[in-house]
């Protein structure tokens, strides 16, 4: 933190120093401060994905505001049309949202850049199950399975919603 602030004292048009404090910040559960030097990284350089997509997560995952998340995806998919990170941590907003229709476009997007992350096979089985199309959950709780997550899967053979 201290290396930060000295970077910010000494060039504070320095975008990558507001970004380094900001993800130190949310390692200290500090996200209103995190999501302010997000915004001055952001400010300082608008195409910097990265920023866009860690305030998203900040957004997101620590605060649950989960439309500011989105937008704030969007704008990192925007700059990073082939990031599955931000694909993937979309979807989760809109599945927050119980948009099912966009979480399930998100993942199937995240897992046609990166195939092999279990994580998105099993929210993507968690919105078809939610939407009672426990046919496409089970296939993709079973792939999540495949991949080292078996947890859903086990839990829907349990409740008889898959073989």
């Amino acid at each position: 933190m201290d290396d930060c602030n000295e970077a910010i004292r000494l060039k504070p048009d320095y975008a990558m120093a507001y970004y380094n404090r900001a993800i130190a910040y949310c390692e200290l559960s500090q996200y209103q401060r995190a999501i302010e030097d997000f915004n001055n990284a952001i400010r300082l350089k608008p195409d910097y994905a990265q920023a866009y997509y860690n305030r998203g997560l900040t957004y997101g995952k620590d605060i649950g505001q989960y439309k500011l998340a989105i937008e704030n995806f969007n704008n990192a998919i925007r700059l990073k049309r082939d990031d599955h990170d931000s694909y993937y941590n979309r979807g989760l907003a809109y599945l927050k949202l119980e948009q099912y229709k966009s979480a399930i476009e998100d993942f199937n997007k995240a897992i046609h850049l990166n195939p092999e992350f279990s994580e998105t096979y099993i929210n993507r089985a968690i919105a078809y199950f939610t939407q009672s199309n426990n046919k496409f959950g089970c296939r993709d709780a079973q792939k999540g399975c495949e991949l080292g997550a078996c947890d859903l899967l086990k839990f829907a053979q349990n409740k008889r919603l898959c073989p």
